[in-house]
């Protein structure tokens, strides 16, 4: 069964006025753990590519810099470190979930005891460059055309009619391995 878009929306309380404007994003968050290895900065480049309508906000702890290794790593495969905010702290129930909180506007008791006992995150938002992004379209079309036309067999003025292209049959064969070991 599918919702229409009107019952997606949340009911808004008649007493209240209504806003002037409702934004639903998608963001993902990241934190220093998940960008170790060089495995995981090839998935989060391919990611960052394949949705780059949506939000990757790495966040790290005041005080903690980055590691230069893992920074050196993430410039090298094109992303970028764009705007940083302060004031974020680990939400008490929820994992991986950041609550902006400034301690002179603190409305709740749970908050003033999230800024005296938790350490102050600053959330720094990743994007791709320019560079990269093209360099993996151009990879992209590649692939596609590769993979399009690899069938190594002519039908051409041939010895009795048929033919082998050795190029072909070379990437034919790579493209089988590759398949047959994942």
């Amino acid at each position: 069964m599918e919702l229409a878009y009107e019952e997606t929306l949340p009911k808004w309380p008649e007493s209240l006025p209504i806003p002037e404007k409702i934004e639903t994003t998608v963001f993902h968050t990241l934190e220093v753990e998940d960008l170790h290895a060089v495995d995981d900065i090839h998935y989060l480049v391919r990611m960052m590519y394949a949705h780059n309508e949506r939000k990757f906000n790495l966040f790290l702890e005041q005080g903690k810099p980055l590691n230069k290794e893992i920074k050196e790593r993430l410039e090298r495969f094109g992303v970028l470190f764009g705007a940083s905010e302060f004031f974020y702290y680990r939400h008490p129930k929820y994992e991986r979930f950041y609550v902006r909180i400034q301690r002179y506007k603190i409305k709740f008791d749970w908050e003033k005891e999230v800024v005296d006992i938790s350490p102050m995150f600053f959330k720094t938002t990743l994007q791709l460059s320019q560079a990269m992004v093209r360099r993996l379209t151009i990879q992209e079309h590649l692939d596609i055309g590769i993979s399009q036309d690899v069938n190594p067999l002519e039908l051409k003025p041939n010895f009795f009619g048929f033919g082998v292209d050795l190029l072909k049959l070379f990437r034919w064969v790579l493209l089988w391995f590759k398949r047959k070991r994942f």
